[in-house]
């Protein structure tokens, strides 16, 4: 969170009042199904303190006229279940599965995993892996897995090679995301296939509108939490379903 200063004023709780009411609607988002307009109005509603069990602050920054700060909140889980009963809502709590991605990109001719760079895979690196419902990996790259697996492998889903690479990272589930690069005029556009690398599918993607603003990296960055938050719903609608 960030601030700007004002006289006399607790810029430290403001922060943290903050920090509350951004915490509990990501949470909400994550356990539930609800959109961001609904999720609002619950937050507008309720008091985000209450169901705060505690808080860390870390990375305090203090400029002339900004307070900012990186505040980690944790919720006490038996008030959110009476939260989220008492108005209705279904949702399921649990974490997801530790789901390995392999990130390729597919541009004219080209498959691009391991090499560098893949502005796909960086787009994940960027974003903070354990911002979602469900617990996501990265491969580190190594030489072993350039060995284990390479892009051709994964695009065609071979079992034993994606296997072999989801145990070496003790993951329960992977997820080959393959962009598709496409350029006409100097402009670019993209789509996303994505497959379940153990179960031999493909992912049937919900709308996660899609729109190129022809800076690559920040659509990526965006196409990665798209994908992200439309991934804990699925993982949520499964089990409310079940």
């Amino acid at each position: 969170v960030e601030i700007n200063y004002k006289n006399n004023e607790e810029y430290r709780n403001k922060a943290l009042n903050l920090s509350y009411q951004i915490a509990l609607a990501r949470y909400l988002g994550w356990v539930t199904l609800l959109n961001k307009q609904d999720i609002g109005i619950i937050i507008n509603d309720t008091s985000s303190k209450d169901y705060v069990s505690g808080y860390s602050i870390e990375n305090e920054k203090f400029t002339q006229d900004k307070y900012s700060a990186l505040v980690t909140v944790n919720f006490d889980k038996q008030k959110i279940e009476q939260l989220l009963t008492g108005k209705k809502v279904d949702y399921f709590l649990k974490k997801g599965p530790r789901t390995l991605l392999i990130p390729l990109v597919k541009f004219k001719d080209r498959l691009i995993l391991w090499d560098d760079p893949n502005p796909w895979f960086d787009a994940w690196l960027r974003r903070p892996l354990d911002s979602n419902l469900t617990e996501f990996i990265l491969p580190s790259g190594e030489v072993d897995d350039l060995i284990t697996l390479n892009a051709e492998e994964a695009k065609s889903l071979k079992y034993y090679k994606i296997k072999n690479l989801t145990s070496k990272y003790s993951a329960e589930e992977a997820l080959v995301l393959i962009v598709n690069l496409f350029e006409t005029n100097n402009k670019y556009s993209f789509n996303l296939e994505a497959y379940n690398g153990l179960k031999q599918e493909q992912i049937s993607l919900q709308q996660l509108g899609l729109k190129s603003s022809n800076k690559l990296n920040e659509d990526l960055l965006s196409l990665a939490n798209k994908f992200a938050d439309n991934y804990d719903d699925m993982w949520v609608k499964k089990n409310i379903d079940r």
